[in-house]
């Protein structure tokens, strides 16, 4: 399981405009995690 192209441009972006320069901005946290639940709960979807 992949995060659609869209959220793996937007997880590419902030890897490499924010993070590799220390940049730590909340809204980029709260986008990992929304797309991580989203997959947690397409896995548990999946697996039932």
């Amino acid at each position: 399981m992949r995060p659609d192209v869209s959220e793996r441009e937007e997880m590419n972006r902030v890897i490499m405009e924010e993070l590799v320069y220390g940049v730590f901005r909340p809204e980029a946290l709260e986008f990992f995690q929304r797309v991580i639940g989203q997959m947690r709960e397409a896995a548990a979807t999946a697996s039932c």
